[in-house]
């Protein structure tokens, strides 16, 4: 059998970075959500573009880029980058769940088994906000970890991730859905769209 691809991941130590991240939350589950569901409507978007499955996001100098899950639209799978940590990808991910009792969690962390054809990897992530999307469904996000520069060349070698939520068990059985699998077509692309983004807007902020 073979040895399990284990690797390691930075807490995000960049303070203002998590500042802003803690604001904007639940700002990123909205647009997100409704740049999906409604393309043809002419409320407020974030600029947005489309890289085969992936989808770069520019929320004010918050470049987001993420693809959705196969079984469920709204799960999300992705990395944020802001300007003066261009170099690095914090990971973003969002599920749903129709369990209010999740929203006790809150701050605690949940690890995830991640298979990418025969590797698999382990990620710890805390639960940073639980916002009420609709009357009986609460999206989840968890970030706050920085991705090591093995795992994103992993990703960029295409196919699909499969991600299952797998410890603890008491935070597990708040979700209904705990596994999802996600297309790696588009992610280099959106990665470097991303970093190109950030690093523009980098150098308009020092200019001011």
């Amino acid at each position: 059998m073979k040895e399990k691809a284990k690797i390691n991941y930075t807490v995000v130590i960049f303070l203002n970075f998590l500042l802003v991240f803690s604001i904007s939350v639940v700002c990123i589950f909205l647009l997100v959500q409704n740049a999906d569901a409604n393309q043809d409507n002419h409320t407020e978007q974030p600029i947005e573009q489309r890289f085969t499955d992936w989808t770069v996001y520019d929320f004010d100098s918050i470049f987001l880029y993420t693809t959705h899950g196969q079984a469920v639209h709204g799960h999300r799978f992705g990395f944020m980058k802001r300007p003066g940590y261009c170099e690095s990808d914090l990971f973003y991910f969002s599920w749903s769940t129709y369990k209010d009792e999740v929203r006790s969690y809150e701050g605690e962390e949940v690890t995830f088994q991640m298979k990418i054809k025969k590797d698999d990897f382990y990620l710890t992530m805390p639960i940073v906000d639980v916002y009420q999307f609709l009357p009986k469904l609460n999206l989840v996000a968890f970030s706050n970890v920085i991705a090591d520069q093995e795992f994103l060349f992993y990703l960029g070698r295409g196919g699909n991730i499969e991600v299952v939520i797998s410890t603890p068990q008491r935070i597990i059985e708040k979700f209904d859905i705990r596994n999802d699998r996600f297309s790696l077509n588009g992610f280099e692309l959106a990665r470097d769209r991303a970093a190109l983004m950030c690093e523009e807007q980098h150098t308009e902020n020092q200019m001011i």
